[in-house]
């Protein structure tokens, strides 16, 4: 079953089962957004902030982060970190944990927004 298809399902049967407020509502559809936005945004912006198939480019932002990486894990990337998870996606074009990490960052940013926006 595709991944789409069990978010799906799993919204559907939060919705279902009980009465949601409204609040609860609004933070599962600025999740399902953040999530969508994830998968739609990353191909484009990881290349274009330096993380490539031939690597990090030279004097890009991803060049910078992974100095940043670099100075303070003591001389070198961590592994599993933010730098290398996406190095490894920009030079695969995804990878199945970056994906889901980055939509579950992207999901909770897009609930938060979503009920911030919705508190107004």
């Amino acid at each position: 079953m595709k991944s789409t298809t069990r978010a799906v399902i799993l919204i559907a049967l939060l919705l279902t089962t009980g009465t949601p407020s409204e609040a609860y509502v609004w933070t599962i559809v600025g999740g399902v957004v953040g999530g969508v936005g994830a998968f739609v945004v990353g191909p484009i912006v990881l290349p274009a902030i330096g993380f490539t198939a031939a690597g990090i480019s030279v004097g890009s932002t991803a060049a910078s982060m992974m100095s940043v990486s670099a100075i303070y894990s003591g001389g070198g990337v961590v592994t599993g970190g933010v730098v290398a998870l996406s190095q490894s996606a920009g030079a695969t074009g995804a990878v199945a944990v970056t994906t889901a990490v980055a939509s579950a960052v992207a999901g909770a940013a897009g609930g938060a927004a979503v009920d911030a926006l919705k508190e107004e």
